[in-house]
């Protein structure tokens, strides 16, 4: 998959027209997507710019007539959906508390360190993140 980046304004509303008019969602479900596919069309944009740019959020908030504020909150309440770009490769480590207690933190950082990258940033040549 190629990864797009940073796209224009005219780009991302092109794209969330594309996917409200007859896109992947509609394709999928047998009708125009709307309010009700709002988790699967932010899936779409995810994986398509490896992050939901903040351009497309509004603008479908705007054609879903949502809220620009109930966007952001669905992409911040689950982990798999980003507003800032994430690498090709996105590794995430569970923070769980057993998965702590077992190690994870300490492989997290040893992991960091053999890909000379920062935990939670994009790496410089923009093909890694690990984060939890």
């Amino acid at each position: 998959m190629t990864i797009q980046s940073d796209p224009g304004k005219a780009e991302l509303e092109a794209v969330v027209d594309g996917l409200l008019a007859g896109g992947a969602i509609a394709s999928n479900f047998g009708a125009c997507a709307g309010s009700q596919d709002l988790l699967q069309l932010l899936v779409v944009l995810q994986r398509r710019y490896n992050h939901v740019p903040r351009e497309a959020a509004d603008h479908l908030a705007s054609r879903l007539n949502l809220a620009p504020a109930m966007i952001q909150g669905v992409i911040s309440f689950y982990a798999f959906l980003h507003s800032r770009p994430r690498g090709e490769f996105d590794v995430l480590f569970s923070n769980n508390i057993t998965d702590c207690m077992q190690g994870g933190p300490d492989l997290m950082q040893t992991l960091c360190e053999l890909l000379k990258a920062c935990p939670g940033e994009l790496r410089a040549d923009g093909r890694v993140t690990v984060d939890t």
